[in-house]
C-alpha cells in the first residue's frame, strides 16, 4: 500500500518466496501479465481505502507520549548472559545437515498442493502427487550432496549494543568508542490499556547511560 504508488511497474507482496512462481509466471506471460497487474492494483487500491477507514477508527498517541509509555525494564539489576566471542563468524553447514530442518510445506505450496507435511502424503486429492514430488526432491539432494553442487555459507555476529531512544547502536568492540551501525526502530503509537506499554525493539537492550546488553546478528 506504501510502496506500489511510487511505482509505474507492478507491485507485488507475497507471503514468502515459496509464493512468488506464480506471481512471476503471471508477469512473464504477455497474455497474463496486463489483467494481472490491473487486478493487483484494484485490489491494493480496495485494501488502502479499507486501511485508511480502520485507521480513522484508532486512537493514536502522538510519538512523545508513546516515548513517554516505553517499556518499564530495570537495567540496574539485569546481566546479560556474556558470549564467547565478539564480531562476525562465519558457518557452512553440509547440504545433508541442512536438508534435515527443510519446511517442506511450503515446497508443496510453490506447486500448488495445499497442505501441511508430512500428513499431505495421506491427502486423497494431492497425496500421490505430493509423494511423487518429495521422492524427486530427495534424489535431487542427495545427488547435490554427493557431488557438492551447493555450498551452504552463513554469517553470524555478536556485538556490544546500547539504545539511545527509539534507536539501537552497535559497536566494534567492548571499549564503545567506535560506532559500527545504528538501528532505526519504530515505537507503537497505539493508545493502550492501562498497564501496557508503547514498546519499541530499542527497549529490550540496554541504555547508553547502562550499557549491559549485547546484540546478535544473523543473515
Amino acid at each position: 500500500m506504501k510502496i506500489a504508488p511510487h511505482y509505474r511497474s507492478s507491485t507485488v507482496h507475497v507471503l514468502d518466496a515459496s509464493r512468488a512462481v506464480g506471481v512471476v509466471n503471471s508477469l512473464l506471460t504477455e497474455k497474463q501479465k496486463a489483467a494481472f497487474d490491473a487486478k493487483t492494483r484494484a485490489e491494493y487500491a480496495a485494501l488502502t481505502r479499507a486501511t485508511r477507514r480502520q485507521t480513522r477508527k484508532k486512537k493514536l498517541l502522538t510519538l512523545a507520549e508513546a516515548r513517554a509509555n516505553r517499556t518499564p525494564v530495570d537495567w540496574s539489576s539485569y546481566q546479560p548472559p556474556k558470549p564467547e566471542f565478539l564480531g562476525p563468524r562465519v558457518a557452512c553447514p553440509s547440504i545433508v545437515d541442512l536438508a534435515r530442518y527443510i519446511d517442506w510445506s511450503p515446497f508443496f505450496h510453490t506447486w500448488e498442493m495445499r497442505g501441511r507435511y508430512p500428513a499431505i502424503f495421506e491427502d486423497p486429492k494431492f497425496g500421490t502427487q505430493a509423494r511423487e514430488l518429495f521422492d524427486d526432491a530427495q534424489e535431487l539432494l542427495g545427488e547435490i550432496a554427493e557431488k557438492n553442487l551447493l555450498t551452504a555459507r552463513g554469517v553470524y555476529a555478536f556485538w556490544p549494543a546500547t539504545s539511545t531512544g527509539d534507536d539501537v547502536d552497535l559497536y566494534v568492540d567492548e571499549k564503545r568508542n567506535e560506532k559500527l551501525a545504528t538501528f532505526y526502530f519504530l515505537r507503537q503509537q497505539m493508545q493502550k490499556p492501562a498497564g501496557q506499554a508503547n514498546h519499541c525493539l530499542a527497549d529490550y537492550i540496554a541504555p547508553a547511560s547502562n550499557p549491559k546488553s549485547e546484540i546478535r546478528i544473523r543473515n
